[in-house]
């Protein structure tokens, strides 16, 4: 996984001519660790609020994520607020959520009826934008300055059943939301917009993105 992920980010550095990080290796590998460690501590006895969390208003909601190292903090904030996490695997890390109903695999059939069911009755939603699994529905939207595959299905039943979008990222140590705005009224526009955003957080810091050995694998050529 680290030597995908050194060859992606250089390759994607040359072709883009955005400037490479020499110290990739080291950075990414503490990523993945605070990751790690993160997530081992959601499912520990006692949860350390670690870092201030801000998710905006309490209507309902889809939020939007990526793959920051910080993520798995965001869970016992999501089930506060009875959001249910879509998913792809049942990851043990997950389990909290999975014991009160939270998670929806959507590599199963039930997961899916699950997340739209949510949709229809105005329950808050949480999934991941930064990978598009095969099998799933997608559209391209431009993804580091790519056309890339992009996971859309919710984002569509966001807009069907009138759910806000909101992007969660982290700055300085706060992990908040960005409301997409008003005049981003269609499923195409919301990827793009959100597309944007994200690739931006991880040009300013691409060591932080756990992702990278992902990259080709979403690009339509």
């Amino acid at each position: 996984m680290l030597a995908a992920a050194e060859l992606t980010y250089f390759d994607y550095c040359a072709t883009s001519d955005k400037p490479s990080i020499l110290e990739f290796r080291q950075e990414f590998i503490r990523a993945w660790s605070d990751f790690t460690r993160n997530a081992l501590s959601h499912i520990g006895p006692a949860f350390p609020d670690a870092i201030k969390v801000e998710l905006g208003n309490e209507s309902p909601t889809l939020y939007v994520i990526w793959h920051f190292p910080e993520y798995p903090l965001l869970m016992h904030h999501l089930a506060k607020r009875n959001v249910i996490v879509a998913a792809a695997q049942d990851a043990e890390w997950l389990r909290p959520l999975a014991q009160v109903g939270l998670v929806a695999n959507f590599s199963r059939m039930e997961g899916l009826i699950a997340l739209r069911r949510a949709c229809e009755k105005g329950q808050s939603v949480a999934m991941m934008l930064d990978f598009c699994y095969e099998g799933t529905r997608n559209r391209v939207a431009k993804f580091l300055g790519l056309p890339c595959k992009t996971p859309s299905g919710l984002i569509e039943l966001a807009h069907r059943f009138g759910l806000g979008v909101r992007l969660i990222s982290i700055s300085d140590n706060l992990i908040c939301t960005e409301l997409v705005p008003s005049f981003v009224n269609d499923a195409d526009d919301c990827l793009e917009w959100l597309n944007t955003k994200i690739s931006g957080c991880i040009e300013r810091d691409p060591t932080r993105w756990l992702l990278w050995p992902s990259l080709w694998s979403r690009v339509v050529r």
